[in-house]
């Protein structure tokens, strides 16, 4: 496939160096730069195959090793691994080279400009992350033995595939945010579908698939096909719409949609028909396939949109910036009403609101109890994540610095003190299966995450996501990049659950409270100097590219930058405030269970308050 792929595109597809201004690479370049590709998403999509079957269908024990079919399923990702790594490699270079209009075999003679162009084209630099992260990948399966390593090396290939479409160049001049994270979605969506079908066909041929294995597959592909369908309409209604339906480019993606809609209908029949003929899993497997195949093909191809260059004006420097256009003030009107949904955040945000309610309901249906509070403190986080991304905060923050604070400590302090207290992992303990409770327990005391519980380590992330950031020119440095923004609230979100987790979570032994108060009080006194770093500041933060944006109702940035700081710092200290109340009345309450145990410990052990998660 990979070499059909090639041949096909290398042929019929348009020379991007030719487009790009510089001479043609030649025939084997056209060639080989889609043969690659499709050769890396496919020895990628296999190994995530091989981690599939020893993660989600043939599992070990949760604590314990794997399978033996997980064992030799692992023996696929150390063949793949390899491949995926040459391949992307490939991809990097030949990219490089069609950007800067310098053929491949002068870049390998000269290693130290290879190196710099590596690392400054985007796109590469992605393709490079990923050949190393399916290096590392594949090296690790050859050591690991236990279901929770298989785990961790499962996340990390996902984690690969991030990468590219996340880096990658968008086609769409005009909302290039909406672009690259549909983009993502499409992308991890597809791999795990192709993934979960050649690890279920292995497991039929050799007589292993039952009904449970039939319904793990049934859930992967309902989530995947719905991310598939609804982020491939981004890019078809940016690039191609409507009138484009009728080109060649259009053409393309009308067969690879239809293909994915005859994919879902297979996969719904054989939900229902557990004896299916073998042949259906061929046919969802060749389908699937073809579909990855397009993609790769449209990746190389030059949407219709895109044929007429748009000539730059003034009053669209924001769009090319940031992706959109932002109205000429900025207020409480704005901030509140003006919208602008982010894919990533929004998406996550309201699938957890609405599991975590599922849940619950669950449970009373079974006649169990919940509280309120729990469940109200839940969605409250989830909607300060959706606010803080999708709002008028999250479209301000990626223009204007000061709200870039806000949002950035709404994600870092407000929204995981919120979720920690929903205990989301008590409910799933109340309402999973034992198996998924085992499993959930397993990974939670695995040795990374037992290591983030510990106050000095939350401590370090907290610092690591502020100063970390900010204070060493990385945020100057990434921060016209789309990728950057969705980066960043994902360490700032991560970094307060950690925070959070360490403070009111549950773990045996728990940290005693006044070691918790002090976690706590060392993170505000983070906070305050990191605020205090951001008002003496002499020059603005990231001050040339905020400077290019140049905001009417911003003629100040570093007093823009000030207020912000101020702002944020009240919104951190507000949240830490509540932790520590929360963890003083722990406190009183755990002394009152004490003394009732010294007069009646049976009565008094019901007393002792559950554990949060």
């Amino acid at each position: 496939m990979a070499a059909v792929t090639g041949l096909i595109v290398g042929v019929a597809g348009p020379d991007l160096a030719v487009l790009f201004g510089y001479r043609s690479l030649g025939p084997v370049a056209a060639v080989a730069h889609p043969f690659a590709r499709t050769l890396a998403i496919g020895a990628g999509t296999v190994a995530v195959a091989g981690l599939l079957v020893a993660v989600v269908y043939v599992p070990g024990a949760p604590r314990g090793a794997l399978s033996p079919v997980g064992y030799r399923s692992l023996a696929v990702v150390r063949r793949a691994g390899p491949v995926l790594c040459a391949a992307a490699l490939v991809v990097a270079l030949l990219t490089v080279s069609e950007t800067i209009g310098i053929r491949p075999a002068a870049l390998l003679l000269d290693p130290p400009m290879l190196l710099v162009a590596l690392v400054t084209v985007e796109p590469a630099a992605g393709w490079v992350i990923t050949a190393a992260l399916g290096l590392l990948v594949g090296g690790l399966a050859g050591v690991v033995l236990t279901w929770r390593g298989a785990s961790g090396l499962l996340m990390l290939l996902v984690a690969g595939f991030v990468v590219p479409p996340a880096t990658a160049a968008a086609n769409s001049e005009r909302a290039h945010d909406w672009y690259g994270d549909a983009l993502t979605l499409h992308t991890v969506a597809g791999v795990l579908w192709l993934g979960s079908t050649i690890a279920v066909t292995t497991l039929w041929r050799a007589k292993l698939v039952d009904q449970a294995v039939l319904g793990r597959h049934s859930r992967i592909v309902l989530g995947c096909s719905v991310a598939l369908l609804l982020s491939g309409l981004v890019p078809t209604a940016l690039d191609v719409g409507l009138d484009g339906l009728v080109s060649g480019y259009g053409l393309l993606v009308i067969a690879s949609a239809a293909l994915l809609l005859v994919g879902v209908l297979i996969a719904v029949r054989r939900r229902w028909s557990p004896r299916s003929a073998p042949q259906m899993w061929a046919a969802e497997l060749t389908i699937l396939t073809a579909a990855a195949a397009a993609g790769t093909a449209m990746s190389r191809l030059v949407p219709p949109g895109a044929h007429e260059a748009i000539p730059y004006r003034e009053s669209e420097r924001l769009v090319y910036l940031l992706g959109y256009d932002l109205p000429a003030r900025m207020g409480l009107a704005e901030l509140v009403g003006w919208w602008r949904i982010d894919l990533l955040f929004a998406p996550a945000a309201l699938v957890a609101a609405a599991a975590y309610l599922h849940a619950v309901r669950t449970l009373r249906r079974g006649g169990g109890t919940w509280p309120v509070t729990r469940t109200a403190a839940w969605v409250a986080g989830c909607l300060t994540v959706l606010v803080a991304t999708s709002s008028g905060i999250g479209a301000y923050a990626t223009a204007v610095f000061g709200v870039h604070l806000i949002g950035h400590a709404l994600l870092a302090t407000i929204a995981p003190l919120l979720l920690v207290l929903g205990h989301p992992v008590t409910l799933v303990r109340r309402v999973g299966s034992t198996g998924t409770v085992e499993r959930v327990a397993a990974l939670l005391d695995a040795a990374p995450m037992r290591a983030l519980h510990r106050p000095a380590v939350a401590w370090c992330v907290a610092a690591a996501a502020v100063f970390g950031v900010y204070a060493t020119g990385l945020f100057d440095a990434v921060v016209l990049e789309h990728w950057s923004h969705p980066a960043m609230d994902a360490l700032a979100l991560g970094s307060g659950v950690v925070l959070f987790r360490a403070v009111l979570g549950s773990r045996d032994p728990q940290p005693p409270p006044f070691v918790r108060l002090g976690l706590l009080f060392a993170v505000m006194m983070l906070h305050a100097a990191f605020g205090i770093w951001l008002l003496v500041q002499a020059e603005p933060v990231a001050g040339q590219f905020y400077a290019a944006v140049a905001m009417p109702f911003v003629p100040d940035l570093l007093a823009d930058q000030r207020h912000g700081a101020i702002v944020a710092w009240v919104v951190s200290d507000l949240a830490m405030v509540t932790a520590a109340l929360a963890v003083a009345r722990s406190w009183m309450v755990h002394d009152r269970v004490g003394g009732a145990t010294q007069q009646d410990a049976p009565a008094a052990t019901s007393l002792r308050p559950p554990g949060t998660g």
